[in-house]
């Protein structure tokens, strides 16, 4: 696996164990505005790693370094500067729009590579942007292939074919606002929701139907919290 060095001068010292993966995406017209957002001292913005469409891996910044990605977060027991307990990669792409397979394998490539060597991130604990963030950020967007990911060991997915049909609850916003907790999100139950289908089940995303995503969000806290 090539990894090209382009440095970036935003970050600082860990203060913790790398325990988080997230994923994010850039959302700008061009690469090098991409470069340019996470390389200028003003921003003071940086991820670990960007990913161009060809699959060429660009690291900025040391994996032992701090680098400025995840912004006010908050996932599961981790509450603030993750940061200091995570590993960020970009991945170049215009807003919402498919990723290209060659810029997939070697994103496949390099989560496998991190999680090989960083024992602590958990599946549960490889994030987009959009998780830890719900109420400012979208990214990776709706056409990341979490499935296929999952399928390679990064991160979890529910690849049971299993139709869950339970009665609903009472009240089910209350219900599945506890389940959307449970799994790790931590907005307002709106945002927390929106972020939660587009990870799961972007086809809801339009409509958020509450039975539907209270069936998924059953689903999905079974295998996050799975003893």
């Amino acid at each position: 696996m090539l990894i090209t060095e382009r440095p970036s001068p935003n970050f600082t010292e860990r203060k913790k164990p790398i325990e988080l993966l997230v994923l994010h995406a850039t959302q700008t017209e061009t690469l090098e505005e991409a470069f340019f957002w996470l390389t200028d001292t003003k921003e003071e913005l940086s991820s670990h790693y960007l990913i161009d469409e060809q699959g060429e891996i660009f690291r900025l910044v040391p994996e032992e370094k701090r680098a400025h990605h995840a912004g006010v977060s908050s996932w599961r027991e981790f509450e603030k500067d993750l940061n200091s307990s995570s590993i960020g990669i970009e991945f170049y792409n215009k807003k919402n729009k498919p990723f290209k397979q060659e810029q997939i394998k070697a994103g496949l490539l390099l989560c496998q590579d991190i999680l090989k060597r960083n024992p602590l991130i958990l599946p549960q604990n490889v994030v987009a942007h959009s998780d830890i963030a719900p109420q400012r950020k979208e990214d990776p967007n709706t056409f990341f292939p979490w499935e296929e990911f999952a399928q390679n060991g990064i991160g979890l997915w529910p690849f049971s074919n299993k139709n869950f049909n339970l009665p609903l609850p009472k009240n089910v916003e209350e219900e599945t606002f506890s389940l959307l907790k449970k799994i790790g999100y931590r907005g307002e139950f709106e945002v927390s929701a929106k972020a939660f289908v587009r990870r799961f089940a972007p086809k809801l995303l339009d409509t958020l139907p509450l039975d539907k995503v209270y069936q998924k969000a059953v689903q999905i806290e079974a295998l996050y919290n799975k003893s």
